[in-house]
This record gives C-alpha cells, sequence and structure tokens, in this order.
C-alpha cells in the first residue's frame, strides 16, 4: 500500500503542477489577463466614432440660438454687450448609423472669480449627420451680470472631460476708451 499511495501522491503532484503551469505562475502576469482598457472615451463617442473637433464661443442678446451662418466666433466679449454667451462643440463623426445616438453634456462655467455654474444638457444626433454641433447657452445672472475676467468651460460626458476653453470678458468702458483714442490718432 505504500507504493501505492506515493505513486497517487506523486500523480496528483504532477497534475497540480501541470495544471499550474497552464495557468501561470501567480504573479508572473503570463496567465493574469489585464482589465477592459479604457479609451478615454465615453460610450456615445465609440458609437458615433467622433472626436471632437473644436469648441467655440459666441454671444446673443435673447436666449434663441442664430443660425450657425449668422454666429461670429470669438474670444472675447464686452459686458454690456452680452446677454447670453454660448459654448458650441463640434463633433467629427465616422459612424453611419441607421437610429439617433443620445448624449449627455455636463457643462461647467467658471467665472473669473473662481466660482462655477452647472448645467447638464441633452442631445440627440440624428443618423449620418457628418459633422454635430452641440450649443448651450449660458447668462450670469448675478448682479453687474457678466463680470470682467478669464472664464472657463469645461465639457464632460460620462465623467470624461472631452472638451475645454476660455473666453475673456472686458467692461465697455475700456471698448469706448479705445475707439476714443483712435479718434485722436486719425492715422491708426
Amino acid at each position: 500500500m505504500g507504493i501505492r499511495s506515493f505513486e497517487v501522491q506523486k500523480l496528483v503532484g504532477v497534475t497540480l503542477l501541470f495544471l499550474i503551469f497552464l495557468a501561470g505562475f501567480p504573479g508572473s502576469g503570463g496567465a493574469v489577463k489585464p482589465g477592459p482598457t479604457s479609451t478615454g472615451e465615453p460610450e456615445a463617442f465609440r458609437k458615433l466614432w467622433a472626436p471632437v473637433a473644436g469648441l467655440r464661443f459666441f454671444a446673443t442678446p435673447t436666449s434663441e440660438a442664430v443660425p450657425m451662418k449668422a454666429r461670429v466666433y470669438r474670444t472675447s466679449f464686452f459686458n454690456a454687450d452680452t446677454q447670453y454667451i454660448w459654448c458650441e462643440m463640434c463633433l467629427n463623426t465616422k459612424a453611419k448609423l441607421d437610429h439617433p445616438v443620445s448624449l449627455i453634456m455636463w457643462v461647467t462655467w467658471q467665472r473669473a472669480d473662481g466660482t462655477e455654474s452647472n448645467q447638464s444638457l441633452v442631445f440627440t444626433i440624428p443618423p449620418d449627420l457628418p459633422k454635430p454641433c452641440l450649443a448651450g447657452r449660458w447668462q450670469d445672472n448675478r448682479p453687474g451680470g457678466w463680470l470682467p475676467g478669464s472664464y472657463r468651460v469645461t465639457i464632460q460626458i460620462d465623467d470624461i472631460e472631452v472638451a475645454s476653453g476660455n473666453f475673456e470678458v472686458f467692461q465697455k468702458f475700456f471698448k469706448e476708451k479705445l475707439d476714443q483714442g483712435s479718434e485722436n490718432h486719425p492715422d491708426q
């Protein structure tokens, strides 16, 4: 019986070694499969094959959007002329979809003094739209409205930052002084 038990132990040991060899040694990394790699893209972007083409800003006196051809894009605005500032994020889609794709954007507007306002925007992108541009507006409702300084806009989708940009707001006083200065120097 001693020999048979030795053979069984040897057979069990060889089997265990074989199984360990097939599975890989712990910590060696050979058999450890890495988790799914994140592309750093939101799920909707993967469906659309849509990188961000750009983020632009424009202003309107009312809450109504103007047609794209009538928009004047800039990164500086005068506080007296501006009621609403819009951010517009355009995508380059490569997908040919047969159904619309929903997209939820979280937009953070950081004021010149560091305070923030947030908004959630929901868009439905129709199929076969090669370059959708998604726009959201913001009106600074604090007393004095748009205070002079630098503002920053950050857009997140699925908790991933996909675009950010800056714009400046100036006081109308500076524009009037500049205009007066150019009147004194007609050759400028």
